[in-house]
């Protein structure tokens, strides 16, 4: 992906993804070839990014965190 902001938010570089300057077309295909050259990183990038996105993004995990900011809000007018 590139240094845009949304992306960049989720995507580690080099743990489940790599992240290259959005102006810079040589490191988008010098970070193409890497992936596609190395079947030992290829497989480590997806194995990573398919379990950061089914830790952060399933179903489950949202209601859990919707639900913990609603008890923070509550918490925080009890105090009040």
């Amino acid at each position: 992906v590139t240094d845009a902001r949304g992306p960049k938010s989720v995507v580690k570089n080099g743990v489940n993804g790599l992240v290259i300057n959005r102006d810079d077309s040589k490191a988008l295909t010098e970070a193409i070839i890497k992936i596609l050259s190395d079947e030992a990183l290829k497989k480590s990038l997806a194995q990573n990014a398919r379990k950061s996105a089914e830790d952060n993004f399933r179903i489950e995990s949202i209601v859990d965190k919707i639900e913990s900011y609603y008890f923070d809000i509550i918490n925080m007018r009890q105090k009040n």
